[in-house]
């Protein structure tokens, strides 16, 4: 099994995100919807090793 980082689509999603499919409906969300949508991912990831607990928010993820 291919961790995320290992995955060929991995790679690509940055690009997805900025296209012009993808970023052309942000950009028209935005205008229809303003402040009520989040800041796009900075696409700063890591790899959490399994069996681990994080805890994001004083929520703990397992």
């Amino acid at each position: 099994m291919k961790t995320h980082s290992e995955c060929p689509q991995s790679a690509k999603m940055p690009q997805f995100t900025k296209g012009e499919i993808y970023g052309g409906m942000m950009k028209g969300f935005a205008q229809a919807f303003g402040d009520a949508l989040t800041d796009m991912p900075t696409g700063k990831a890591s790899e959490v090793a399994f069996g681990t607990t994080q805890t994001w928010a004083g929520v703990p993820f397992e």
